[in-house]
């Protein structure tokens, strides 16, 4: 149970941080970086949700 909870937890923590980064609008000239950090945000919460074991 407490494997779980730490693997929702660190889920919970990349959801977070991915929908901050969401929120934020980049200054001109950045955009691309700011789109490749999504992304790699939204890669690591994906492979999270898929390695959940319960």
């Amino acid at each position: 149970m407490k494997r779980l909870q730490t693997e929702l937890g660190d889920m919970n923590d990349r959801h977070q941080l991915l929908l901050r980064w969401m929120d934020f609008t980049p200054p001109a000239g950045l955009n691309d970086d700011y789109e490749q950090v999504v992304h790699e945000l939204q890669s690591r919460l994906d492979e999270s949700v898929n390695a959940i074991k319960l």
